[in-house]
């Protein structure tokens, strides 16, 4: 990477040959330098998550778990999310909110990103252009942001990328961006609570990351939802908005109940979920308990019905005795939602890992 004074005279003689105004190539330098920061696996997790012992260790966990359960069930996504971090630029641009961080999740992940500050959120365009290689866009949740972030946003869709927006950011951008498709209802979430999710339409998700998402939910009595507090429900205006998950105990209390849903724009795809892809606290548990018995370790019990491996289910272990609180059901749902933010960014990246077909699930009959 050249430093700043190098990149400087670069693009400054660049621009003199083709003819370019100085101040445009200076305005290039300053996004260049000053607005993108560019993360990639072999920097290993930010100070403020490392920070977050018990956060930190439930992605970790998280990561590990679902990687097993790839392995088993959908070859085509554990090559494909190994296939990623070892790309040297990134394919992902987040855009920092005041309430979600998507990229401690990536990170978790392994994924290469760029990331925009809300403060240069109105610069997205040119980030874009910065960031070549962007097939994803990820947007936290934030109440306000420039119109012309969302048009920016709205144009990267169009023309075949991948966008995913986080609870607030549903009125600043998907509202401007997307008139018509799903829209605030008014109300707010009260306090840090969890939903049921009693349904769970993952036939509108590519194959493989469907028999990820099943398996999981399979060792759940009834998977949930971490809503934090003030997150905004939303009207669906469009049957061609898709709900992936859908809680009827959040519409009871709040008026509607879709929690994440995804629709195609252009030559791409949108995806919303309420409250944030990255949970803010430790969740406390989630789901009824195994009822093996005591002196069983629902741990264990857990890890090996999901088929995990034995370094995973050793790491959860030692997790249960040394993180304070720490609670597999929590840890569990880590896996799902973490899943539910993956899976389309991977098939935005690797569209070929989505096929229905696994070739590594196949049996040829002879």
């Amino acid at each position: 990477m050249f430093s700043f004074p190098t990149q400087l005279i670069i693009i400054l003689i660049e621009s003199s040959i083709e003819g370019v105004d100085c101040f445009w190539a200076l305005r290039k330098v300053y996004i260049m330098t000053s607005i993108v920061s560019t993360w990639l696996p072999s920097m290993g997790a930010s100070q403020s998550l490392a920070g977050q012992a018990s956060m930190q260790t439930g992605y970790g966990l998280a990561t590990s778990l679902l990687g097993d359960v790839m392995v088993a069930e959908a070859p085509s996504q554990k090559r494909a999310l190994q296939s990623i971090a070892q790309h040297d630029k990134p394919e992902v641009l987040v855009v920092d909110g005041d309430h979600d961080h998507i990229h401690h999740v990536l990170e978790a992940a392994s994924v290469p990103h760029a990331r925009i500050a809300k403060a240069h959120a109105g610069h997205l365009r040119d980030a874009l252009s910065m960031v070549p290689e962007a097939k994803a866009l990820l947007i936290n949740c934030a109440e306000k942001f420039p119109k012309r972030t969302a048009l920016a946003a709205r144009d990267f869709v169009q023309a075949g990328g991948l966008l995913l927006t986080t609870d607030w950011a549903l009125k600043p951008i998907i509202e401007v961006a997307f008139p018509g498709t799903i829209s605030h209802n008014g109300r707010r979430t009260a306090g840090n609570v969890f939903v049921t999710v009693d349904r769970m339409d993952l036939d509108h998700l590519p194959g493989p990351q469907s028999r990820v998402l099943t398996k999981l939910g399979e060792q759940m009595e009834q998977p949930r939802w971490w809503l934090e507090s003030a997150s905004w429900p939303f009207h669906r205006h469009s049957d061609d908005v898709q709900i992936l998950l859908h809680s009827s105990e959040l519409k009871t209390q709040y008026g509607r109940g879709s929690v994440v849903v995804r629709w195609p724009h252009g030559k791409g795809w949108v995806y919303h979920m309420i409250s944030h892809a990255y949970l803010q606290r430790l969740a406390p548990p989630t789901f009824q308990a195994l009822g093996m018995g005591e002196g069983v370790s629902q741990t264990q019990v857990w890890t090996t019905s999901l088929g995990a491996s034995a370094a995973t289910s050793q790491a959860y272990a030692q997790a249960e005795q040394v993180v304070p609180d720490f609670s597999v059901e929590a840890a569990s749902n880590t896996a799902v939602s973490m899943m539910m933010l993956l899976a389309p960014v991977i098939t935005a990246l690797r569209p070929e890992s989505a096929s229905e077909v696994d070739q590594d699930n196949v049996v040829t009959q002879k």
